[in-house]
C-alpha cells in the first residue's frame, strides 16, 4: 500500500515512478523481469509505449496482459507534451478562404479563366496540380487517371454532388467543372434539403465551374504539354482591380507569367539574335524552340488563304506573320487550321512600343494557338535572317533549318508596358523606345549571344 502511495504522490509531481520492477511487482508479474531486462525494457517510460504485440511476445497471457495495463496506469506518469500558446493564424490566409472567385493559371500559358467556387467542397489548394480530363467528359464515374491532379468535365449528365463524389473517389485533387457557355459563373450548388449528415459527408475536394471558353484551351495545352501545372487563385476585388490576397498565390502569377520575354534566332554565321516579344492574352503553353519560317505570299499578311504560298509547310512550325490587311483573329485562326505551333506577329510601324494581342470572349474559345508580337525592326531582323540562311543553304548546300529559340521573361513585359504607357500619356507620336534603338544600331531590343 504504501509502495502505491509512493507511486501516486511521484505522478502528481510529474515524474517517472519507480522502476520496471516496481510495475511488475504491482501487477504480480514478477517472473518477467528478466525477460525485459533481456529485450532492454530500462525505463518505465517505455511500457506506455507497448503495443498489444509487444505484450504478449513477452509470453504473457491476456489475463497478464491486462493486469500489466493497469499497473502501467497507476504507477507511470503519461507525460504529455505542454502545449504554448495556440499559433495566431494568417489573416490573408484567412481571409484567402472565404473568396469564391478567381482565375485559373497554368504555367507557361498566357491564358488564365475565371472560376467561381461551389457552394460545397474543400479549400482550394495552394499548390499547384497537373490537368486531366475525364475520358467521357462528364466524370460521372471514377477516372484512374485523375489521381493527384485536377480533373476537367463537362456539365450535364449527372449532378454537380456525383461528378464531385466520383472525382474524390479517384483521388484527385480537385474537380473544374466546364460551363455550357461563357455567360455569367455562379457557385455550383450541392442539392437542396439536405440533412446536416449530408452536408458533412460532401466531398472535401475543391469544386470550381469555369467557363466554356476555357475547355478547347485548357485540351491543347494538355496536349502540348501533358505535365503542365495549373494554379487555382482566389482572387479579391476592388475599383483597381482583382488582385491575389496571399503570398504563395503571388508566387504563381509570378512564376507563371509568360506575357514576354525574347526570341533568339539562328544566323547563318551560328550567332542567335535576341529579340523582345510580348504574349497575346489567349493561347497555348510556349513552345520553348522550333523552326522559324516566314508565311510566303499574299505580302505574309495571312488573311487570304489562297494567296499564302506554302501552307503545306506551316504544320508544327513558328511561322512570321506580317500584322495589318485583316483581324488578329483571321490571321491566326487561319494558321491554326494549317496546324502551326507558334505565330510571330511582326509590327507594321516603326516606333509602335509592343502591346499584347487581345481576343474577345467568343474568340478565345476558338483559339488556343500562342502568339507572340514583335516589333518592326525585330520583324526585318529575323526576314533578314532567314534569307541568309536561305542563301547560304543555296550556295553551300546546307540543309540546317532555320531554328528559333524562346525564353519566358517577364521583366521585358513590364519594361514594354512603361514604354507604352509613357508613349500614351506622355510624348503620343513623338518616338519611344524603338526609335533610341534605331539610334544605337539596334532595334526592338536586340540582343546577340554565340552559339
Amino acid at each position: 500500500m504504501l509502495l502505491l502511495l509512493l507511486a501516486l504522490l511521484a505522478l502528481a509531481a510529474g515524474e517517472e515512478a519507480g522502476s520496471i520492477a516496481d510495475v511488475l511487482k504491482h501487477a504480480g508479474l514478477e517472473k518477467y523481469q528478466a525477460t525485459f531486462d533481456e529485450r532492454g525494457y530500462d525505463s518505465p517510460s517505455l511500457l506506455r509505449r507497448m503495443s498489444d504485440m509487444d505484450i504478449s511476445a513477452i509470453g504473457m497471457d491476456s489475463d497478464e496482459s491486462e493486469s500489466l495495463k493497469k499497473s502501467i496506469e497507476a504507477l507511470v506518469p503519461n507525460k504529455k507534451k505542454k502545449k504554448g500558446p495556440a499559433k495566431k493564424e494568417d489573416p490573408s490566409l484567412i481571409r484567402r478562404r472565404e473568396l469564391t472567385f478567381g482565375r485559373l493559371y497554368v504555367d507557361g500559358s498566357p491564358s488564365s479563366f475565371q472560376f467561381k467556387k461551389a457552394r460545397f467542397g474543400g479549400e482550394l489548394p495552394l499548390k499547384s496540380h497537373e490537368v486531366v480530363f475525364a475520358p467521357n467528359s462528364f466524370g460521372c464515374g471514377p477516372v484512374d487517371e485523375a489521381k493527384g491532379s485536377y480533373l476537367v468535365v463537362s456539365r450535364g449528365e449527372c449532378t454537380y454532388l456525383e461528378k464531385a463524389e466520383a472525382a474524390a473517389s479517384s483521388g484527385a485533387a480537385g474537380l473544374i467543372v466546364v460551363n455550357t457557355d461563357n455567360g455569367d459563373l455562379f457557385e455550383l450548388p450541392a442539392g437542396y434539403d439536405m440533412t446536416p449528415e449530408e452536408v458533412a459527408a460532401l466531398p472535401s475536394i475543391p469544386v470550381v465551374l469555369v467557363p466554356l471558353n476555357a475547355l478547347d484551351v485548357l485540351m491543347h495545352i494538355t496536349k502540348e504539354d501533358p505535365f503542365a501545372r495549373a494554379a487555382l487563385v482566389p482572387l479579391e476585388c476592388n475599383v483597381d482591380g482583382c488582385f491575389p490576397v496571399y503570398k504563395v498565390d503571388l508566387k504563381y502569377l509570378s512564376d507563371y507569367d509568360s506575357s514576354g520575354g525574347r526570341i533568339y534566332v539562328t544566323g547563318a554565321d551560328g550567332r542567335e539574335v535576341g529579340l523582345d516579344f510580348v504574349t497575346s492574352s489567349f493561347g497555348s503553353v510556349l513552345p520553348l524552340s522550333g523552326e522559324i519560317v516566314p508565311l510566303e505570299g499574299g505580302g505574309g499578311l495571312g488573311c487570304e488563304e489562297s494567296a499564302v504560298t506554302n501552307l503545306a509547310d506551316l504544320e508544327n512550325k513558328i511561322v512570321l506573320v506580317e500584322r495589318g490587311g485583316c483581324s488578329f483573329f483571321q490571321k491566326i485562326a487561319m494558321l491554326q487550321k494549317w496546324k502551326a505551333r507558334l505565330v510571330v506577329v511582326a509590327d507594321d510601324k516603326r516606333g509602335n512600343a509592343l502591346k499584347s494581342i487581345g481576343a474577345s470572349t467568343e474568340e478565345l474559345g476558338q483559339l488556343y494557338l500562342p502568339v507572340i508580337m514583335v516589333t518592326r525592326n525585330s520583324g526585318d531582323k529575323i526576314h533578314d535572317l532567314l534569307r541568309e540562311r536561305a542563301e547560304k543553304a543555296e550556295s553551300d548546300g546546307d540543309v540546317d533549318m532555320p531554328y528559333a529559340t524562346l525564353t519566358r521573361e517577364r521583366q521585358v513585359a513590364v519594361l514594354w508596358e512603361e514604354v507604352w504607357n509613357f508613349k500614351m500619356h506622355c510624348c503620343k507620336g513623338e518616338g519611344g523606345r524603338e526609335e533610341e534603338e534605331e539610334e544605337k544600331g539596334g532595334g526592338g531590343g536586340e540582343r546577340v549571344r554565340a552559339k
